[in-house]
């Protein structure tokens, strides 16, 4: 039976989240998931409502209306507002649209007009840009490597919002008058204010780093975003296509609807879609002007009678609503089974930009089938083969982002979805009154189904044309002289499947002299996800930087080729290269940490030639590599090794003597000596030395007999001893050994720290996400203890001990973005220092 916390251990494994994540992908799911439910309701029932008072016709002009509202939303919310902070700006924006909804239920449902009007409002002013301010807050909340494992699942938030909404308006449809829902759209808005301020006050929060006073941005400064984001369109080809690809897309959407949205009202009796599904007869599947004339009739005859909210006058919309509603919850658990069985992994198999190209293409195949057969069902199923595979398109957009520079990324975004989105509302809108008004109803239908297949096969090719856009903005970021953020940001994109000569562009940049150590280590780290032989050459070249750092994580790449001798070392001369380099560098280093990657390389390889290496080096090296050999030879899992190294188990090193108990563990015939060898470790506990080795030993063998052997040594007063103990206790799994891998990497001396850090790297994964999470709250209490609890931390103030304490905080962590701007800020002082002195 498994207890709470391995099943919790392995409900992070299965979502591949860290435990210091949970509370924020919960705030951020729980907000999307109450913001989408709103949204539901409040948008069906004013389509409903709509489609009752006016008919079918009038819901381009609401689209027309609904589309001019945002771009007015986009240049108030930018101009005016955007000087306060994005959560304080979320909630007055909330309790705003709460007063209104609060009127409209109240005092203007009364009048129709007026309580439609106040309801467009709330929709396309208050919710459109509350929507652009919550991707943005959400995505503060993350790192992009976070961003990319906590968004699909905070995706799966939109279809269950989607879900619970259409399930409030089928149940409640005719039970209560429809513009009753306006309550339930209010309280689910309401609820995001206290999961806001709730989450607010748990979450523990970094400081943001700003490097002086005057690099603070004003409300000025930050205002007028909307032409900023004009300015950038002309200046990133990237961003051009991405704006044009979101017009294309709200255009066809627009369209859809409104067929969508016809094809259910029809099917309720109310127009000829309805007639032919009971006929079966597809000659009648276009609308013709006679049966448009005579709903006309019908909804003005229905506006004349006396609605109470259950009569005859508002069947319809009571209908509507229900069918409306109830294709909600379909769609919507499409997408949910969408986001939680597919997305992610097609994002991540395709890569960005391809993975958008998945729904252009599938909804293509969805017009089609409406073209050679309008009906009904053609429309539902192009409907939801749209709203299926949005889920895909939409994870991919919002990572996209990423290749844009921070600086500039909110500036894009607010003129995407507030300008450019709406733009293609409204264009889509006016070419449909315009088709309306030109072409004859028979042929009204067939020409919708052609426009909305132009549009999308507009979007293919120019998602095709943009991926060598995408590339070349990376590229382009990656070639900023020095360490810069989005340099760092666009090693990772690249390392993104989709581009074309990644491994190329990057393996450029690590040859490049004036690189600096960091850049060409987060470039080596993007090569061992990417894998690509051809870059081979490079890598190896890498093992001669003069950087230790650099070398070290050559060698993590090289290991990261998990087939290296299979594929590579058929080629003769590539074999000679890389056994020459790997041994010539494990015998001039005397970096313990080097000669353990190299280990890692070496056993990878498990080729004829580096047998007579290790052999020779047995024999005739020195002391201070006998160990590390031993390690290798352990890792070739031949027992007939044991010839070889067996004799060294008597040898005067502990060390030597523990790799040897290590390398022979994995055969039983050995074991009751290996035993005996191991006890004579271990009980000897005056010798210091030879105590270590044996923890060593039982951390290694996973010997979970002598876990009350390794707790009392988590007592000793010996610090190295506490700290041995707890590192072998992480490997076997036991959370006894968090605090003192905490004190061990917080009181100590920052080597020792980043040394432990090192040593627990390669324990189980669940481990390491559980102990950052403690190392996480550990650090953000420090830094408050030493910084204040301050939300901004100008760095200019600080003197250089804080600073450097301060970086090795985020080294700990692992903020590269934070960490490039402490040291711009050391460097500055430096050279400050400098000319002073001068």
């Amino acid at each position: 039976m498994h207890s709470p916390a391995s099943f919790k251990n392995l409900l992070f494994k299965i979502l591949n989240i860290a435990p210091h994540e949970v509370g924020r992908i919960l705030e951020a799911w729980s907000i999307r998931l109450c913001f989408q439910t709103g949204f539901v309701i409040g948008w069906t029932m004013l389509t409903a409502i709509i489609v009752k008072e006016f008919g079918i016709t009038m819901l381009p002009w609401m689209y027309m209306v609904n589309a001019l509202l945002i771009v007015a939303g986009s240049f108030i919310y930018s101009q005016i507002i955007y000087a306060f902070e994005n959560r304080k700006l979320i909630i007055v924006s909330i309790i705003t649209a709460l007063v209104l909804l609060v009127l409209d239920a109240t005092v203007f449902a009364e009048n129709m007009t007026i309580f439609l009007a106040v309801t467009l409002v709330i929709l396309s002013v208050f919710v459109s840009q509350l929507h652009i301010m919550l991707l943005a807050f959400i995505e503060e909340l993350f790192t992009p490597n976070e961003n990319e494992r906590a968004n699909p699942i905070i995706e799966t938030s939109e279809p269950l919002g989607g879900i619970i909404g259409g399930s409030i308006l089928a149940l409640l449809a005719g039970h209560i008058h429809v513009t009753d829902f306006t309550y339930f759209w209010a309280f689910f808005m309401l609820i995001i204010i206290p999961i806001l301020l709730f989450f607010y006050r748990k979450r523990h929060r970094f400081m943001t780093l700003i490097p002086s006073a005057d690099a603070k941005e004003t409300g000025s400064s930050r205002g007028n975003r909307v032409s900023h984001g004009i300015k950038h369109l002309r200046a990133i080809p990237f961003v051009r296509f991405l704006a044009i690809v979101i017009f294309c897309q709200w255009m066809f959407v627009n369209i859809l609807n409104y067929q969508y949205t016809k094809a259910v009202d029809e099917s309720l009796g109310h127009g000829p879609v309805a007639e032919s599904n009971h006929a079966i007869d597809t000659s009648h599947t276009s609308i013709d002007t006679h049966a448009e004339d005579d709903h006309v009739e019908k909804t003005t005859a229905v506006k004349e009678q006396k609605a109470d909210g259950h009569g005859e006058s508002n069947a319809h919309e009571d209908l509507l609503t229900h069918g409306l509603g109830t294709l909600h919850i379909v769609f919507s658990s499409l997408m949910f089974l969408m986001q939680i069985l597919l997305s992610s992994r097609l994002v991540a198999r395709l890569g960005i930009v391809r993975a958008m190209r998945i729904m252009p293409g599938i909804s293509l195949a969805g017009v089609l089938t409406m073209l050679l057969n309008f009906q009904f069902f053609t429309v539902i199923a192009a409907k939801g083969l749209y709203e299926m595979f949005l889920v895909v398109h939409t994870n991919a957009y919002h990572n996209s982002y990423y290749a844009i520079s921070e600086r500039i990324r909110e500036q894009i975004r607010e003129f995407l979805e507030g300008v450019m989105r709406p733009l293609g509302i409204f264009f889509g809108t006016g070419v449909l009154l315009l088709i309306q008004w030109l072409i004859p109803g028979e042929y009204l239908n067939t020409s919708l189904s052609l426009l909305m297949g132009a549009v999308l096969v507009t979007m293919l090719v120019l998602l095709s044309w943009m991926q060598g856009k995408y590339t070349l903005l990376a590229k382009k970021n990656l070639d900023l002289i020095g360490d810069h953020p989005e340099k760092h940001l666009a090693i990772e994109i690249l390392s993104q499947r989709g581009h074309q000569d990644a491994s190329e562009i990057l393996t450029k940049n690590l040859i490049y002299k004036n690189e600096s150590p960091r850049t060409k280590i987060k470039i080596l780290k993007s090569l061992a996800l990417l894998r690509d032989t051809t870059a081979l050459p490079e890598i190896i070249a890498a093992l001669d930087d003069p950087d230790e750092a650099v070398q070290q994580q050559a060698c993590q790449t090289l290991a990261a080729y998990k087939k290296l001798g299979k594929h590579f070392f058929s080629q003769t001369f590539a074999k000679y290269r890389v056994v020459g380099a790997l041994t010539d560098l494990f015998l001039r280093t005397q970096s313990k940490q080097l000669r353990s990657e190299i280990v890692q390389v070496f056993a990878n390889i498990h080729h004829d030639d580096v047998v007579p290496f290790l052999l020779s080096r047995l024999e005739d090296g020195d002391d201070s590599i006998k160990a590390d050999i031993i390690n290798i030879i352990g890792m070739f899992h031949d027992i007939n090794a044991g010839y070889y190294i067996e004799k060294y188990l008597d040898h005067a090193d502990s060390m030597i003597r523990a790799q040897t108990i290590i390398a022979l563990w994995q055969f039983k015939k050995y074991r009751l000596k290996l035993m005996i060898h191991l006890t004579a470790l271990l009980d000897d506990e005056e010798d210091t030395e030879q105590l270590l080795a044996g923890i060593f030993v039982l951390g290694e063998t996973k010997s979970i007999q002598e876990i009350p052997r390794l707790l009392h040594y988590l007592k000793s007063d010996n610090s190295d001893i506490r700290t041995a103990a707890a590192v072998a206790l992480a490997k076997l799994g036991k959370t006894e050994a968090v605090e003192q891998l905490l004190e061990a990497m917080l009181e100590g001396q920052e080597s020792h720290g980043a040394a432990v850090k090192q040593k627990v790297r390669h324990v189980e994964s669940y481990y390491v996400k559980m102990l950052n999470a403690h190392l996480e709250r550990h650090i953000l209490a420090k830094m408050e203890e030493e910084f204040g609890n301050k939300k901004e931390l100008i760095l200019d103030d600080l003197p250089m001990d804080k600073l450097r304490n301060l970086k090795y905080y985020y080294e700990l962590l692992e903020h590269d973005h934070a960490i490039l701007k402490i040291e711009h800020m050391i460097k500055r002082k430096e050279l400050a220092a400098e000319k002073k002195d001068a």
